[in-house]
């Protein structure tokens, strides 16, 4: 429970380098192991890790509970941002490139319509002749 309550959180964003910085720095302070760490802030041990190599970003929740357990100030040139604050700078980015690779994403829509009518006529359309057909009916022995 506590683990889903951290993906909902924002993220912290530090500078480059200062995340590993300031996590030794908590751990030389706390005389805890990395382990002792990750368990006392409820996360695996290689998730900690991940962040000491600043491989991801850090939850708030989880940077609030390292700085509640080792007694360290939390930095002041951190970011805070939302829980899904790259999807549209992502979104932006891949758009630009589909653009650039195919021109107009979906073509010409006046002949995507008439492909579809189409489509639709050769496959789609029901055949009711089968439907109004009465059945034989066998009676059991």
């Amino acid at each position: 429970m506590i683990m889903l309550d951290l993906l909902k959180d924002k993220r912290v964003i530090f500078p480059k380098g200062k995340q590993r910085a300031f996590l030794i720095k908590s751990l030389e302070r706390s005389d805890l192991s990395w382990s002792e760490l990750a368990r006392r802030i409820k996360v695996h041990s290689r998730t900690l890790n991940d962040w000491k190599k600043e491989k991801y970003s850090m939850p708030l929740k989880a940077l609030q509970q390292i700085c509640k357990i080792t007694k360290v100030k939390m930095p002041a040139d951190v970011e805070i941002r939302d829980r899904f604050w790259y999807t549209k700078k992502g979104g932006e980015i891949a758009g630009k490139l589909i653009y650039e690779k195919y021109g107009v994403v979906g073509g010409n829509p006046k002949k995507r319509r008439r492909k579809w009518l189409e489509w639709r006529d050769k496959k789609r359309k029901f055949n009711l002749a089968g439907y109004f057909v009465p059945k034989d009916i066998s009676r059991p022995m």
